[in-house]
């Protein structure tokens, strides 16, 4: 079996992506030299290479090149956008931890009643025991949020993954599938045309 150069490189690049330290500091996603394994989820590195693979594909923008800091607070704005996104359903929802794998940014969300003080999305260095992880990249979600991806292209495609239980993985898969339930446009359509060829 012959692997060919670019998808040597290709596999390179999703390895550093799902690993590499990020540079600067946000919220819950600090961590030092020896946590990089502990503070990704084992489906970053899968979602890592559907991403690569859309972007080769052109169903996801070349990312902007954006500092360490540029990329978090990006990463923490998109993580907000889900948050406000999820008002309505808030009380539905199980205890849920996002992992966005550009940054290693992770957000949690609980329902109200068992939120203390703190009204927003919290941001840890991982998920708590028994959440629902969903893992992303910030791409993906703002693709999501703004009505370019549909849910089910995403789940189908490998650029969202979502473990736990399997009856709060359902439930929180439904609920994020009717958040974003729009069409998406073209190009991720076009995009599982060219990989299923």
């Amino acid at each position: 079996m012959k692997t060919k150069p670019t998808a040597l490189a290709a596999v390179f690049a999703a390895c550093v992506l799902a690993v590499a330290p990020a540079t600067g500091s946000a919220c819950g996603s600090d961590f030092v030299l020896g946590d990089e394994v502990g503070a990704a989820h084992p489906a970053s590195i899968g979602v890592a290479f559907a991403m690569n693979d859309a972007r080769s594909g052109g169903a996801l923008p070349t990312p902007e090149n954006l500092t360490g800091m540029e990329a978090r607070l990006r990463a923490d704005d998109a993580a907000h956008m889900l948050e406000q996104r999820l008002t309505s359903v808030r009380s539905k929802l199980p205890p849920t931890s996002l992992l966005l794998v550009e940054t290693r940014l992770w957000t949690r969300y609980v329902p109200v009643g068992q939120r203390k003080a703190d009204v927003h999305a919290n941001h840890d260095a991982g998920a708590a025991e028994g959440d629902v992880v969903v893992v992303t990249g910030e791409q993906v979600l703002r693709g999501l949020l703004e009505g370019r991806i549909s849910w089910q292209q995403a789940v189908d495609s490998g650029l969202v993954v979502v473990t736990g239980d399997p009856a709060n993985r359902m439930r929180v898969a439904s609920l994020l599938a009717g958040r974003f339930g729009q069409q998406p446009g073209a190009a991720l359509a076009s995009h599982e045309q060219h990989v299923r060829r």
